[in-house]
């Protein structure tokens, strides 16, 4: 799998259209180009603060996995501010791709410092 062609993409914010992504639309991206699977669709686009009950709901269909049994193709979810906005797709045991606000896509560490206190958990889609 080649997840280093995503670095680089721009962030755009899921209420503004643009022609970069969020991070649910590239996390979206790479499980259907890279994985074959096919997640819900989450859409939160005109409040992020409504984040946390949207993703919440939507995770009700996913399974959630163990932290340290997580697999390449999983979803990270992380807290941000008080809220369940922002997610990443594992590429190996300590690594996701992701985008930030201001930030473009990279691949970083979810075992960080930054990261490892913000982690909400670990969701696999079984479609």
């Amino acid at each position: 799998m080649n997840f280093e062609k995503y670095i680089g993409i721009e962030y755009c914010p899921p209420d503004k259209p643009g022609d970069g992504l969020s991070c649910w639309e590239l996390v979206e991206l790479v499980m259907k180009d890279e994985f074959k699977l096919k997640p819900p669709v989450v859409n939160y686009k005109s409040d992020y603060r409504l984040a946390t009950p949207v993703f919440m709901k939507e995770l009700e269909s996913w399974v959630e996995i163990e932290p340290g049994e997580e697999l390449p193709g999983d979803l990270a979810l992380f807290n941000m501010l008080g809220i369940y906005s922002h997610c990443g797709i594992v590429i190996d045991r300590s690594r996701m791709l992701h985008i930030l606000a201001n930030r473009n896509a990279v691949i970083e560490r979810y075992d960080s410092h930054c990261w490892l206190n913000r982690c909400i958990g670990f969701y696999r889609w079984l479609n």
